[in-house]
């Protein structure tokens, strides 16, 4: 009788093992084969683009949670198919597109070279549908800038590895109406920069141009209106 007890809670000690080593194989077999399941990473990558658009969700349905900009080192501690689970800096997190980085941080403001300097920022109104904005420099050093359109239009300006004189200020008061506000915010640390923001006047069409002369040090935007 002892000896088939035994034999008995041997065979269900066997059985109980066989289904653990089992369950563990299916376990494994479906994170391998499942093309959706977050691999884990720890490696540090690059905004490769000028603005990264950083996610609640790995989809492009998903909210934005904010915004990173080119050069910014970001922490993937997860991939999910083409998607990384980033961590900005500052602490924040989110998921962003793989192609938005780089391995490399040869578009890193770290790496740029001496900070430069922004001098001066002035307005004019050429028309009542062209304005310029002018942007004194110290040498002949061209923004990243863009546009935003949408319900509030407007033009962004990112000088990286540059400081403003105190003497600038952070508004520059509009002269016409096609510009708004000119807003100056500048960020220092080991890799400074400035941003300038130029908000339009809504309901308007705009052509926007740039033009840097090199001889002057001088970078203006013409703003054009194009259109009701």
């Amino acid at each position: 009788m002892k000896s088939l007890l035994s034999s008995t809670f041997s065979f269900r000690a066997i059985m109980r093992l066989a289904l653990c080593i089992m369950m563990t194989g299916i376990i494994i077999l479906v994170s391998l084969f499942n093309p959706c399941a977050a691999e884990a990473a720890e490696d540090t990558f690059y905004v490769e683009v000028l603005v990264a658009r950083i996610r609640q969700a790995p989809t492009t349905d998903s909210p934005i949670l904010f915004r990173a900009r080119r050069g910014d080192p970001m922490v993937v501690d997860r991939k999910q198919g083409v998607w990384y689970h980033v961590k900005h800096p500052d602490g924040r997190t989110g998921w962003a597109h793989k192609k938005l980085f780089s391995a490399t941080a040869q578009n890193s403001p770290q790496t740029s070279g001496r900070d430069h300097y922004i001098n001066s920022v002035y307005m004019k109104s050429i028309s009542n549908d062209k304005e310029t904005i002018a942007f004194q420099l110290d040498s002949s050093h061209k923004p990243e800038t863009f546009v935003l359109k949408g319900e509030r239009p407007r033009v962004v300006c990112d000088f990286l590895n540059t400081r403003v004189l105190d003497s600038v200020g952070d508004r520059v008061e509009p002269e016409g109406t096609l510009v708004k506000d000119i807003r100056i915010a500048h960020y220092g640390g080991g890799a400074p920069r400035v941003r300038v923001v130029l908000d339009l006047t809504p309901g308007r069409n705009y052509a926007i141009d740039q033009t840097l002369f090199k001889k002057e040090n001088r970078y203006v935007i013409t703003v054009t209106a194009t259109g009701p």
